[in-house]
Formats: structure tokens, C-alpha cells, sequence
């Protein structure tokens, strides 16, 4: 009974995680202009995309905010972008956001699939 109930506490914390994710995205949708939205959704698919192609590279998953080609500008110059970083698992830390290795890729994929609703409709 014991593992059961820290089965359906870890269940019910993910689906928490996902939908604080998916309002952070719907706020990021209704709060910036479309072009500005889709923008930002663009590149946060753009960084968990190149995450999912190979989870197990830890270098993958940290992303500098201030090289030329960073996907992190256009997301934060957004309102409510910082938020959808942080509701995916991203920390900041020394000029990088990193999603840590043991951050759920489930979480990922599913916030993919919201990001992908967002774009479609915002285009």
C-alpha cells in the first residue's frame, strides 16, 4: 500500500508539472503578439527537439544565452517565456539554461506536442 501511494503522489506531481507547463505556454500565446509567441515556441521546440534526438548527451541539454546562434534570446524577450523554461525542468546558471539529466523526457515530448497546438494555431 505504502508503494502504491508514492506511486499516485509521483503521478499526480507529473501531472501538475504538465499542466503548469501547458498554462505557461497558453500564457505565452495570449500575452506576446502571435509572431512573437510563435517565435518563442519555435525555438523551445527547437531546444527540446535537440534534447529528445540524443537524451543522453548531457552537453545537449544546456543551451548558452549568449552566442550568436542561441535560441534563448528570442524565448525570454517573450513574456512568460523564462516561465515555460523553468515549468519544462531548466535551471539558469553561468549564462547557460540546462534541463538536468534526470528531468522526465515524457515531460518533453508531451510539452512538444503542446508547443506544436500553439504554433498551428498561432500561424
Amino acid at each position: 500500500v505504502h508503494e502504491a501511494g508514492a506511486t499516485d503522489r509521483e503521478a499526480e506531481r507529473r501531472r501538475e508539472a504538465l499542466a503548469a507547463t501547458r498554462r505557461e505556454i497558453q500564457a505565452l500565446a495570449e500575452d506576446n503578439d502571435a509572431e512573437d509567441a510563435r517565435t518563442a515556441c519555435v525555438q523551445v521546440l527547437a531546444m527540446l527537439r535537440r534534447i529528445l534526438e540524443e537524451p543522453d548527451a548531457p552537453l545537449g541539454r544546456v543551451f548558452s544565452s549568449s552566442s550568436k546562434a542561441s535560441l534563448i534570446p528570442r524565448i525570454l524577450e517573450a513574456k512568460h517565456g523564462q516561465e515555460v523554461l523553468f515549468s519544462l525542468g531548466f535551471y539558469y546558471s553561468k549564462g547557460h539554461w540546462i534541463l538536468p539529466m534526470e528531468a522526465p523526457l515524457a515531460h518533453c515530448r508531451t510539452a512538444m506536442d503542446f508547443l506544436r497546438e500553439t504554433v498551428t494555431r498561432l500561424t
